[in-house]
């Protein structure tokens, strides 16, 4: 008997071993130079995936969550360029994850998100700390306070909440230590 076939055979599986071994690229920024706009593309083929359209476009992160922003702001996007949601700014920059969660946006009020583009805590608070140690510092009926070139939330009442959005310590005044 040939031993052709079984080469064959063994020339396939280990073809298909390796595509299936490898890793999952995501989609890469670039620029368009002839409007200034980013988008996406495949990395392996240089096809366009999201057509430019973003002022300004990071790497997409193992999930497949990338944040773009476009003259509307700043959004969370998945691989098809659909907006998830909207991240809270600190410091003109997307809020950084701390304890694996981030501040954002939606109908003027903060909620908490995780890597994944997932709402960990729903958005229903006038204003939140990040969290630190588990805990973040949140108010209820505070207002933001401009201060010079920074801004600051007063009045309200305030309670320290953990990652499930639960209420660890009471709402009080002025702003708890959530973190003694």
């Amino acid at each position: 008997m040939s031993r052709m076939p079984h080469l064959v055979l063994l020339s396939c599986l280990l073809v298909l071993a390796t595509a299936v071994s490898a890793p999952c690229q995501e989609p890469t920024p670039f620029e368009d130079p002839a409007g200034g706009k980013w988008g996406y593309r495949d990395p392996a083929t240089h096809r366009v995936l999201i057509p430019p359209r973003f002022i300004c476009a990071e790497k997409f992160n193992a999930h497949g969550r990338a944040l773009a922003a476009t003259k509307e702001g700043w959004a969370l996007i998945d691989r098809q360029g659909n907006a998830l949601l909207r991240p809270f700014i600190f410091d003109n920059w997307p809020d950084e994850f701390s304890d694996g969660l981030a501040r954002f946006i939606q109908d003027g009020k903060i909620g908490y998100f995780n890597p994944q583009g997932e709402v960990v805590v729903p958005a229903r608070y006038d204003f939140g700390e990040p969290f630190s140690n588990g805990l973040a510092a949140v108010c209820l009926g505070c207002v933001t306070v401009k201060d010079g070139e920074h801004s600051r939330s007063v009045g309200g009442q305030w309670g320290c909440i953990d990652r499930s959005g639960r209420i660890v310590r009471p709402v009080t005044s002025p702003v708890p230590e959530c973190f003694r």
